[in-house]
């Protein structure tokens, strides 16, 4: 810490503790994306077909994965499970 901030912050605030160190100082910051059209999620990474492939497209048998040439495909899960959407017992 600067002695010469030290000795100026003493004489204007004599009842004050000056912090110490950085060790003492925490700053907490928080924000949150505000993303453009067809983009979701929390840092604006998604677009709107891929976290509809990912979380409705395979119903609840698979995971869907997104492909911008492909569209959206089904990763079967269990084994047993089979079908373009994951519908069917194999």
């Amino acid at each position: 810490m600067d002695p010469l901030k030290l000795r100026r912050f003493k004489a204007n605030f004599p009842d004050e503790v000056p912090l110490t160190s950085n060790a003492d100082l925490m700053t907490t910051i928080r924000y949150q994306c505000i993303c453009p059209d067809g983009f979701i999620g929390e840092y604006c990474h998604l677009t709107v077909e891929e976290q509809s492939c990912e979380e409705d497209y395979c119903s609840s048998h698979g995971q869907g994965h997104y492909d911008p040439e492909d569209g959206c495909n089904c990763e079967c899960d269990p084994k047993e499970w089979i079908g373009v959407r994951v519908g069917d017992i194999h």
